[in-house]
């Protein structure tokens, strides 16, 4: 057991039996479900925030257009 070849496959060894002590049924479901969780609440946020903007715009402009100063300019004076 003194040759290279011979150690390097006892390394490789430890290292599957070490992957496969760490790497279990239950922490791979755990891992895929706070994956698929997360990308829920991704998905679920995605969704509100993508009508905000448009929301914002609509509520901007009716402000505007109503506002008391509504067809003014805002030009700065030098």
């Amino acid at each position: 057991m003194d040759s290279i070849s011979a150690k390097v496959n006892s390394f490789k060894e430890t290292i599957v039996g070490l992957e496969q002590q760490l790497i279990d049924g239950n922490a791979v479901k755990g891992i895929v479900d706070f994956g698929t969780n997360a990308l829920s609440v991704f998905t679920k946020l995605n969704s509100v925030v993508g009508t905000l903007p448009s929301l914002f715009a609509a509520i901007s402009s009716i402000v505007a257009l109503t506002g008391k100063d509504a067809g003014k300019q805002n030009m700065p004076t030098y």
